[in-house]
């Protein structure tokens, strides 16, 4: 009688594994060998340089003042992935990129930078979607006075890099993209006066003015 061997699915020490694909940890863990371990933080280095220059600043403080209680306005980092949304408080008063760490997990990541007059910043998803600002909306009735979108998501690797992920609304000479660029109201127009009025980053760019 020819004798069938049975090899067990668990390990040799005979632990159960916390989890498998299908069967995910919980929320803020991630699945490493088997095992359940929290998200690693990151090292994020962030940066909107189109937002910095002086006249920009006035322009933002001068809505916030007109729209709401507050005379100087404030900013929000939205970073979303399939599973998570995380937001953190972003300052402009600070030039240069920005450090700041988050758990993310591998996988495709979404940012908007949601500036806002004066107003703090949604605690969790759900004050976000009732705040309106969820998506890529910018609504001037709750308190969002500019919204820059990355044109594209960026994708994670896991184990995380050493070097900190590297988040740029601007691009490689300062500016930002119109079209990455929504305003809850008219942007403000550009005039020969040697200053940045639209906070794109670009100073008289519209050249036919200039002559």
């Amino acid at each position: 009688m020819a004798l069938i061997a049975l090899h067990s699915c668990l390990p040799v020490d005979g632990v159960p594994p916390e989890c498998f694909p299908e069967e995910p940890c919980p929320r803020g863990n991630i699945c490493v060998q088997r095992s359940c371990v929290p998200i690693p933080e990151r090292e994020l280095e962030v940066s909107a340089r189109c937002l910095e220059t002086t006249s920009c600043r006035e322009e933002l403080n001068g809505r916030a003042s007109t729209l709401g209680p507050n005379d100087k306005a404030s900013a929000c980092l939205i970073l979303q992935q399939p599973e998570q949304l995380i937001i953190l408080p972003w300052s402009l008063e600070q030039t240069g990129a920005q450090a700041l760490s988050a758990r993310l997990v591998e996988g495709e990541l979404s940012a908007s930078l949601v500036i806002l007059n004066g107003l703090s910043c949604p605690l969790n998803a759900q004050e976000l979607n009732s705040s309106g600002l969820g998506g890529t909306a910018c609504p001037a009735n709750r308190g969002c006075l500019l919204r820059l979108q990355l044109s594209e998501s960026l994708t994670l690797s896991n184990p995380p890099p050493e070097a900190p992920i590297s988040i740029l609304f601007n691009d490689s000479d300062g500016s930002c993209s119109k079209q990455s660029m929504k305003w809850s109201e008219a942007p403000p127009a550009e005039s020969c006066n040697e200053l940045d009025d639209d906070c794109d980053g670009l100073v008289d760019e519209e050249v036919n003015r200039c002559q």
